[in-house]
């Protein structure tokens, strides 16, 4: 995708390739090429390029984004991980056919990251709600406030790290 090839040379994201490197199915020695293997059939395919960006120019390469096409925003969301927490964008270009992921990874200890809905309105609502869940503060948010919770809520309940006297905790279950 040419686009991928423009941001890399003018913001220095890092491309992450699709599926990364395939592992040694069981009984077969790490290292060895794997026979070839046909694909299941699936009801979607997750195929979108993903792409990197370093947090501080998320708003430059929305914008760059926006003006070569990528007009729709799908969703903002946000994943938690023991060392990170991080950012999700899915946009899609409408005209060329085309979609596009780009991750950013926060610091646990302070998750702030520029607010792109100056760029797509449609990420108003997401954004909040990544902030009451996740606790992830969006700069220059016109509107950043609970979107589900109570404002005297205490925490971000999709956090790892979140606890509650109402929480219960499950047993170990085994798989066969």
């Amino acid at each position: 995708m040419p686009i991928i090839a423009e941001l890399e040379k003018r913001f220095a994201v890092t491309h992450i390739p699709l599926g990364g490197v395939p592992s040694a199915p069981p009984g077969q020695p790490a290292g060895q090429p794997a026979p070839p293997a046909q694909p299941a059939p699936q009801a979607f395919s997750v195929t979108e390029p993903i792409v990197k960006v370093d947090p501080k120019k998320i708003l430059a390469v929305c914008s760059f984004l926006a003006a070569s096409g990528f007009d729709y925003l799908l969703t903002v969301t946000a994943a938690d991980f023991p060392q990170r927490i991080e950012v999700l964008y899915f946009l899609c270009s409408m005209s060329g056919r085309l979609r596009l992921e780009l991750k950013c990874e926060l610091p646990r200890d302070k998750p702030e990251i520029d607010s792109v809905s100056g760029v797509w309105k449609a990420a108003l609502y997401p954004e909040r709600e990544v902030y009451d869940l996740f606790g992830i503060k969006f700069k220059g948010h016109p509107d950043l406030r609970r979107i589900f919770l109570e404002d005297e809520f205490e925490g971000y309940p999709l956090r790892k790290d979140y606890t509650s006297d109402f929480l219960v905790k499950m047993p170990e279950v085994g798989f066969r």
